[in-house]
């Protein structure tokens, strides 16, 4: 690779996207922010169609827009749930046209690097798969599967309704778009523009505060960001933080977050919907102007250029400078001490499980993980492990019970197990395991391979374990994890012939 492929190559291994994150069943999902047009909240009735799609809900007049609802759940093959009031509504956009998609909450928008994502290769035959790609995120301990559009319509070819005007004898102005928040009951708007990410509050560290509006700093992403509380700072009462609580980076000069009660959704505007507020006192030149979106509700928007005074800004500069000098004396440190040792740099990406321990196999393996189903058909004959067919979308795939396969006592209840789906080639077969750990970097980590202690005896997990790391994690921890050999345990399965030869590539 020449320096100047190689220069790209570093560029786009480091470009930042941002994404929304969205619940559903459990589940965390993400859709990239520039595909999002905006989130609503729609409590009226659907307009239903007749032989219509198995995930269509319905029709929505946006603004007079027609806007096809997709019931992610039905997509998904999740357990159906009746729609509230209160899900909220992503309206996408695809192809020049604009659908719904309907979620159980909004989550949060957060910058992600390319590098952070793990991809999911699929065969493009297969039409069930929407995922692009997983993040991990908290060190591990939340799983968010990204969303290809692309990949979630394909199935059901829907003819696109254009929003573009052309031919409907109207115009439209451009539309302003704004997060909306609620601080004490009132909601507030921010334009998205000014806005980096939308986090879930991590533990909050208290420095010495100068100022009583400053709840104390976060590290994200290797920078101390000051955490403002907006009620503290709007002089509202103190409340404690609850799990609607978010915090929303902003953009500008000085890494700030502010803490809110809760993100509500993104709205659209024209800009004469946006009327002047006068200044009635002192601290008023924050707010931009009250956003009148219907009839009794009046949303209140901020300029964060103008939201913090002087001496609040002196203070925050103070600190993100601190911060920058003791970064540099640590990363200068760092690099002292890993000139002296013998560690290890592995460029590859695993998803961690438990099966009585902590072990882990290559993402390329990975189609993915469902909860354990009573659907399952056992099938006579078979040995004890075989723990019978599944019906997964019109796919029959064995699945295996590794703990009946390596003679451990059974699963202590039965529906508290996961099953690994394999991506396979020409064939795709379940693993049952305890439980799905996280998504492991050792890219990201300074690895030392340790000595391999397999056991070759049938039955024993020691068959499979080809290689071991020990490792430090995100947090800092000490860990080891063992890496499954999943090529050499379907081998031993006897699942594939001599006529379906199985070739999964691996890397040392």
């Amino acid at each position: 690779m020449s320096k100047e492929a190689a220069k790209i190559d570093r560029a786009l291994h480091h470009q930042e996207e941002s994404y929304a994150f969205f619940l559903l069943d459990g589940r965390e999902f993400g859709i990239r922010v520039d595909y999002v047009h905006e989130t609503i909240l729609h409590r009226g009735p659907l307009t239903q169609l007749p032989c219509s799609l198995d995930a269509l809900d319905g029709l929505i007049n946006l603004r007079g827009s027609i806007i096809p609802i997709i019931n992610l759940r039905t997509r998904f093959h999740l357990q159906p749930a009746p729609p509230t009031a209160e899900n909220p509504l992503a309206i996408v956009q695809f192809n020049g046209g604009l659908f719904g998609l309907r979620f159980d909450e909004i989550s949060e928008v957060v910058r992600v690097r390319q590098s952070e994502i793990s991809r999911i290769d699929t065969r493009e035959e297969d039409l069930e798969l929407c995922s692009q790609g997983l993040l991990s995120l908290d060190g591990g301990d939340r799983i968010v599967q990204l969303l290809d559009l692309e990949r979630l319509f394909r199935k059901y070819n829907l003819p696109l309704i254009s929003h573009d005007g052309a031919g409907a004898g109207r115009s439209f102005r451009p539309l302003k778009q704004d997060i909306t928040l609620m601080l004490n009951g009132q909601e507030f708007a921010i334009a998205i523009e000014a806005i980096k990410e939308i986090i879930k509050p991590p533990k909050i560290k208290r420095k010495v505060l100068v100022d009583p509006a400053i709840k104390g700093v976060i590290v994200l992403r290797d920078e101390l960001v000051n955490i403002v509380d907006l009620r503290l700072h709007f002089k509202y009462p103190s409340e404690e933080i609850t799990p609607e609580s978010r915090i929303i980076i902003l953009q500008g000069d000085v890494p700030c977050g502010i803490l809110v009660d809760a993100i509500r959704e993104v709205i659209h505007y024209e800009e004469d919907q946006l009327l002047p507020v006068p200044i009635l006192g002192q601290g008023q030149e924050c707010f931009a102007g009250i956003v009148a979106l219907e009839p009794g509700r009046s949303i209140v928007k901020l300029d964060p250029a103008r939201l913090f005074d002087e001496t609040l800004l002196k203070h925050l500069r103070g600190n993100a400078d601190l911060h920058a000098e003791l970064a540099g004396k640590k990363s200068v440190d760092e690099n002292r001490r890993q000139d002296k040792g013998s560690l290890e740099i592995v460029n590859r990406v695993l998803i961690s499980f438990r099966l009585g321990e902590d072990y882990a196999f290559d993402i390329d393996l990975f189609r993915e993980i469902i909860n354990y189903s009573a659907e399952i058909t056992a099938l006579p004959g078979l040995p004890a492990y075989h723990e019978g067919i599944l019906n997964l979308r019109h796919s029959a795939i064995p699945i295996i019970n590794l703990r009946k396969y390596y003679r451990m006592e059974n699963h202590a209840r039965l529906e508290d197990a996961k099953i690994i789906i394999l991506n396979l080639p020409g064939k795709n077969i379940g693993i049952m395991v305890d439980d799905i750990m996280e998504i492991v970097k050792p890219d990201r980590m300074q690895i030392e391979r340790i000595p391999n202690l397999s056991v070759h005896h049938q039955g024993q997990t020691g068959n499979h374990i080809r290689e071991g790391y020990r490792f430090k994690t995100a947090r800092g921890e000490e860990k080891s994890l063992l890496i499954y050999d999943v090529e050499q345990l379907i081998r031993d399965l006897g699942i594939f012939t001599e006529e379906e030869p199985l070739k999964i590539a691996t890397e040392a």
